[in-house]
């Protein structure tokens, strides 16, 4: 008997560029300093012929995201508590809680695991005020902080981003709620820092 093909690492990811106005959707939002991640297993099983899966079988949800923007000087900016400690205090705002380098990284971990390069995994954000973001997989997320935060407010303003190749769109604000974008009888997951510690192993066997 033949072996089956293990799904294809190699799948290609897309530079990003900003995209006109979409109808999709609602205003930007702003966010606290961490964020629970909720993961949602898919239950319908998905069939490899060979290529990235076309379902994903693990749904990412990343909340309370920390997703603002101010005008600062002549700018829109992103606001963070380094770049913009003294501007959030002048308008009695809490810097530690501007941390959106938080969500970089955790998008920069979740776009970069093997899960996601085999088409198994797919990924949306929410940000305090409840803007939804959905993530295509394919996207390249910039490694540094200054063009994230530049990406992030392109698409705060804008509400889509695309492909620099392309229609395709690698970033779009899309409409509430999160579990109208889920599959039926998906099992939804929640984790927080205030939750109980359980294997992972054991709780979904």
């Amino acid at each position: 008997m033949p072996k089956r093909k293990a799904p294809s690492s190699n799948k290609r990811e897309t530079d990003v560029e900003e995209e006109d106005h979409d109808d999709e959707t609602e205003q930007q939002g702003e966010a606290a300093e961490s964020f629970p991640a909720a993961t949602l297993p898919v239950e319908s099983a998905v069939v490899s012929d060979g290529r990235a899966a076309k379902q994903p079988k693990v749904i990412f949800v990343l909340e309370r995201a920390c997703l603002e923007t101010g005008k600062v000087g002549a700018e829109h900016v992103l606001l963070n508590s380094d770049d913009h400690a003294k501007f959030l205090m002048k308008h009695k705002r809490a810097p530690a809680d501007y941390r959106p380098d938080i969500l970089h990284q955790s998008m920069l971990i979740l776009l970069d695991a093997p899960l996601n390069k085999a088409g198994l995994m797919k990924l949306f954000v929410r940000s305090e005020k409840g803007v939804l973001i959905d993530v295509n997989p394919q996207i390249r997320i910039p490694r540094t902080f200054r063009r994230f935060s530049g990406l992030m407010t392109q698409l705060l303003f804008k509400l889509s981003i695309r492909a620099s190749n392309g229609p395709q769109k690698l970033l779009k604000v899309i409409k509430n709620p999160v579990t109208d974008h889920l599959p039926p009888n998906a099992r939804i997951i929640c984790m927080s820092v205030t939750g109980k510690l359980v294997s992972l192993a054991e709780y979904i066997p």
